[in-house]
């Protein structure tokens, strides 16, 4: 056998190889996630949200407050909370500096 042909054959069964591993690679990978699949971050912020009206519910404004406090410590984010007619709950909000 000369050496064009060792490459050759070396060649197609790589790429043979790659091809087969690939397909099957792919073919376990689609569709396996429910459409209704959330994005961790999304996730993360309606479990904060249902903490957040869990507290309000069963604490009162100052308890709210704890719970955003701690979530905006965490993550580094703003939240605002406010009721059905837009009011933030409990005493006015103070405002932090932006640098």
């Amino acid at each position: 056998m000369s050496l064009l042909q060792k490459l050759l054959m070396w060649f197609f069964a790589t790429t043979l190889i790659t091809i087969t591993r690939r397909g099957g690679h792919y073919s376990l990978d689609v569709h396996t996630a429910p459409e209704d699949r959330q994005s961790p971050f999304s996730m993360l912020i309606n479990a904060r949200l249902e903490g957040a009206s869990y507290q309000y519910e069963h604490g009162g404004p100052e308890r709210l407050k704890e719970s955003v406090d701690r979530f905006q410590h965490a993550t580094g984010i703003q939240s605002i909370v406010t009721d059905a007619g837009r009011k933030r709950p409990g005493p006015p909000a103070r405002t932090i500096p932006i640098c």
